[in-house]
This record gives C-alpha cells, sequence and structure tokens, in this order.
C-alpha cells in the first residue's frame, strides 16, 4: 500500500470513528445496605455468605490472620 493509500485509510477510520455516538456505561453505586447484599433465606447459602463477610471483614480489612482457623479450612 502507498502511503498516500494508508494516510487516506487512517483518516477515513478517524472520521467513521469520531461520527459514531459514545455511549458511556451507568456509573457504578454503593448498595444502601452492604450488609443485606451478604444474607440469604436460604440457611445454607447465608451461612456460606456470613462467612465470606467475616473473612472480608476480620482477615482482610482488620489484618487478624491469627483468627483465620475460625473462618477456613486446609480443604
Amino acid at each position: 500500500m502507498k502511503p498516500i493509500q494508508s494516510l487516506c485509510l487512517a483518516a477515513a477510520v478517524l472520521l467513521a470513528s469520531a461520527s459514531v455516538p459514545a455511549f458511556a456505561q451507568e456509573p457504578v453505586v454503593a448498595a444502601a445496605d452492604p450488609e443485606a447484599l451478604f444474607t440469604d433465606p436460604n440457611p445454607t447459602l447465608n451461612a456460606n455468605k456470613q462467612a465470606v463477610l467475616h473473612i472480608l471483614r476480620e482477615l482482610l480489612q482488620c489484618n487478624r490472620w491469627d483468627e483465620a482457623d475460625k473462618y477456613l479450612t486446609e480443604r
């Protein structure tokens, strides 16, 4: 391809992409009650979600890895 053809092709692509409207993603909004995300009517799922909540809080946020055996097993 000749340099002038490459330049024309690049200009055409640029013009075509500029004419396409930009659609923005919706902004991320925090949950009104984050605690509600870690509950479930199903007792098994509720227990699992509560374990995850405690892992996030106690181990990751508070850095209390000495309490890891309360929530984690070798399996």
